[in-house]
């Protein structure tokens, strides 16, 4: 299964451990570096105890996404998070940022280098007349920062935590491949029927045509109303060709950004969009109880909180950069001359303390502080707002997820209706109470009373996708996996 859905959001369980870089212990938690205190620990752990109470119940949106009903729109699903441009395209974001963690934390790991120099000589000054001489000096030096303040560790935290970042973004990333499938998909399903409905009212067009001909040459009608109707004719047809281009192109722009083939993607589009078990507004407004839950969860949130840690540690580093720094060295050298002069090679091993300060650099390093501070001040108060934004967002689409389920729960009831009535109608017809011009008008009626009904469903869908992605429930990644 490539979505699931959980009655609690996913929870870090890593921080529980103080080993916030471990592999989840299990597949629906993830790592959280960001939580280090123990009053987070202890949420942390209340959550996680709610997870697991919660997991005994049954799923309040169990079989109400689109992939659920409609097994083609699983496989798509499944092929668009491992083989869209998207992903693709991702992954390579996700690479090069384990490129740079790996980079930033060479600052707390020993250096190795070398020089050698490969020259010619000739002394000046002397009373012999000395030719050019072949020289080699050589340095090798292995060095280890020993204490700098805690600014190497800062720089070390800051690569893991911009790592962190692009996980977030590859979890944001597959959740708008799956919200623009599911969209797409559904879009297409819709499409489909138009081209069927318009294809169907341009063969009844031609039917009404054919008959009034009939009329006209019995001379029970006039030639008047045979041109109108020839009017209507070219109109539909006008209709249907535009039907058909319209199809044509989403066919085809689904099935490049889900890095399918086009008879592949057609192959599994449903016949319609199916008829699901809308949910009553009592039900809606319970998931209210998923909100405060889902600001914990949120990828946005969750990234601008590690912003908000990188901006500390940059301020850190900036805070000690003229401090004396110290690191402990080991090497091999020599040199073409020796401590009076004499010319002659001296090679040497040495080990010690090396101290690097620099006690004034034109008050650059104050300027960073200032830039580095105010930088953090932005984060926080970024974040802060971000938070109030993110939960008026998911409340919203709790009112927008109520209104469409109530909306196709009439248009359900009234399809009900036309469906009764277009059935009485064709029994109509064959006792000759009903025209047969009657029942196509009927029959266009309820082809475009389905499609608006296909559309309501289809809006139902998009808000309960929307409230489980907002609220954290759903759980998928890039590569096609759970």
């Amino acid at each position: 299964m490539l979505i699931r859905v959980w009655p609690f959001p996913r929870t870090c369980v890593c921080s529980l451990l103080r080993k916030p870089y471990l592999d989840p212990p299990f597949p629906h938690f993830y790592p959280c570096p960001t939580l280090k205190n123990d009053t987070l620990r202890f949420l942390a752990a209340l959550n996680l105890a709610l997870l697991f109470v919660g997991a005994a119940t049954t799923a309040p949106l169990r079989r109400q996404l689109p992939e659920d009903l409609m097994p083609g729109l699983q496989a798509v699903l499944e092929n668009a998070l491992n083989a869209s441009e998207a992903a693709q395209l991702q992954q390579y974001f996700e690479e090069e940022a384990r490129g740079r963690r790996v980079a930033s934390r060479a600052a707390v790991l020993p250096s190795l280098r070398t020089s050698v120099s490969l020259r010619q000589e000739e002394e000046q000054g002397s009373a012999d007349e000395s030719s050019f001489e072949d020289r080699v000096v050589y340095d090798l030096t292995l060095s280890q920062p020993l204490y700098h303040w805690g600014a190497r560790d800062s720089e070390k935290e800051i690569g893991s935590l911009r790592y962190d970042i692009e996980t977030l973004n590859a979890s944001q990333t597959a959740s708008q491949i799956v919200q623009n499938t599911r969209r797409g998909y559904m879009g297409l399903v819709i499409a489909k029927q138009e081209l069927e409905a318009s294809s169907r009212s341009l063969e009844l067009k031609r039917e009404a045509v054919a008959r009034q001909r009939k009329e006209v040459d019995a001379g029970s009608a006039s030639e008047a109303s045979l041109e109108s109707l020839e009017i209507e004719l070219e109109r539909q047809e006008l209709t249907y060709l535009s039907a058909l281009n319209d199809w044509e192109t989403s066919l085809i722009d689904f099935a490049l950004y889900v890095g399918m083939d086009r008879v592949a993607v057609e192959a599994q589009l449903a016949a319609a969009i199916p008829k699901v078990a809308v949910m009553p507004p009592e039900k809606v407004r319970s998931l209210l109880r998923y909100v405060q839950p889902a600001l914990e969860t949120d990828e946005a949130l969750r990234k601008q909180a590690l912003e908000v840690e990188i901006a500390k540690n940059q301020l850190e580093i900036e805070k000690v950069a003229t401090r004396p720094k110290f690191d402990a060295e080991i090497g091999m050298s020599s040199n073409a001359l020796d401590d009076d002069g004499t010319r002659r090679e001296q090679e040497f091993v040495y080990f010690g303390l090396r101290v690097g300060w620099d006690i004034f650099d034109g008050f650059r390093t104050k300027g960073r502080q200032m830039e580095a501070a105010a930088r953090l001040a932005r984060t926080r108060k970024l974040q802060a707002s971000l938070r109030g934004a993110t939960e008026r967002i998911i409340s919203r689409q709790l009112l927008t997820l109520e209104l469409a389920a109530r909306t196709l729960a009439i248009d359900e009831r009234l399809m009900e209706k036309r469906e009764k009535g277009l059935a009485s109608a064709r029994d109509g017809v064959v006792d000759q109470r009903v025209s047969q011009a009657q029942l196509d008008d009927l029959e266009e009626d309820f082809a475009l009373a389905s499609i608006q009904l296909q559309r309501s469903r289809m809006a139902y869908f998009e808000a309960v996708a929307r409230f489980v992605s907002l609220a954290g429930l759903e759980e998928f990644e890039l590569g096609g996996g759970n």
